[in-house]
């Protein structure tokens, strides 16, 4: 239970963690003001900055305690939330350290242990974590079109809230930042062009209140990228609709012709178009066929299979080929980016 500590003056009340509280650690870390006690020697095994930091003389804690003599006390800046879970990754109530594909980790994990492992040197947590966001954010088209596919078309992992936290990209891009993990903020990017600009340009809270916020440089980048990006949607539409020949083997002729040629008008007359822009990446083949069912009169035919065929192959060519210029677009100089 946790146990809160009479402050003296204006010191903050000091509380007992109620999962990090062992009577038997060495070691008491301070966040704000939560206690945890644990164990030094397992951090300075994984952390050389915790090592160095236990070497030395600790200063006597201007915070209320009755703590043990024996029992020194580290006073750290980061926020108990992530605090917490860069422990229950070094400290594991129930099972040993497993692969975050796994576990499922929400996003206020994966971003704690990324940001917290960088800044301790915990490499084995920081490196893990960076291969998770590598797998969802890759540089690869066909994978990250399977990884679409697996996600439900969510653009962010669907443990994070699926469909309504694409705002996590925000804090995926700060990441790929720290890290200088350059493969990673393209596709990012890209999700967060989809977000409203109000939402892009306010970011998201955090579990400690703080909010998370693009740089002004990536907001740029994201303001560009959004332009250019419709841009691209609007030029597979032309190319793939008002270009469209019928093909050997089509079984609709006219039929088919007429319902692409009214798809193509209900896109120039529709301020939010039915082409997937917000999501460029998602298969296209779900949308062709809402169109058809929700937007085509019930007497009217939509395209034959051939058609439809051909339709859905040159969207996924223009889908190639917006991948390979994703870095151009928010004009970055990613090296190892597939062309």
């Amino acid at each position: 239970m946790t146990q809160a500590k009479k402050a003296r003056g204006d010191a903050p009340e000091l509380v007992r963690d109620e999962e990090f509280w062992y009577e038997d650690g060495t070691i008491i870390l301070v966040a704000r003001n939560v206690q945890f006690r644990v164990y030094k020697g397992v951090l300075a095994d994984h952390s050389s900055v915790f090592a160095d930091m236990f070497s030395l003389p600790q200063p006597a804690s201007t915070l209320a305690s009755t703590t043990s003599a024996e029992c020194p006390v580290v006073h750290l800046e980061d926020s108990p939330e992530d605090l917490r879970h860069v422990l229950r990754a070094l400290l594991p109530k129930k099972s040993a350290l497993v692969d975050f594909a796994a576990e499922r980790p929400t996003f206020h994990e994966i971003s704690a242990q990324a940001r917290l492992g960088h800044k301790y040197q915990i490499d084995t947590l920081f490196e893990r974590s960076l291969s998770y966001l590598k797998t969802c954010f890759t540089t690869d088209f066909d994978a990250r079109q399977r990884w679409l596919t697996g996600n439900r078309y969510s653009q962010v992992p669907v443990e994070w809230g699926g469909h309504g936290d694409k705002v996590f990209a925000i804090g995926v891009v700060n990441i790929a930042r720290l890290a200088q993990a350059d493969t990673i903020l393209p596709s990012a990017l890209a999700v967060c062009c989809s977000l409203a600009a109000t939402r892009l340009v306010k970011g998201f809270e955090r579990e400690d209140g703080s909010w998370e916020r693009l740089s002004e440089e990536d907001l740029e980048l994201c303001f560009t990228g959004m332009r250019r990006l419709a841009h691209e949607a609007s030029v597979a539409v032309v190319t793939e609709f008002a270009r469209f020949i019928l093909p050997n083997g089509c079984t609709g002729e006219a039929d088919c012709q007429n319902a692409i040629n009214q798809l193509l008008s209900d896109y120039g007359d529709n301020s939010e178009p039915y082409f997937p822009s917000k999501n460029p990446f998602r298969d296209w083949d779900d949308w062709i066929t809402e169109y058809w069912e929700e937007e085509v009169e019930p007497e009217e035919d939509a395209v034959c299979e051939t058609c439809s065929a051909k339709i859905l192959k040159g969207f996924r060519v223009q889908q190639r080929d917006t991948w390979k210029r994703l870095p151009d677009i928010f004009d970055l100089p990613v090296k190892d980016w597939p062309i």
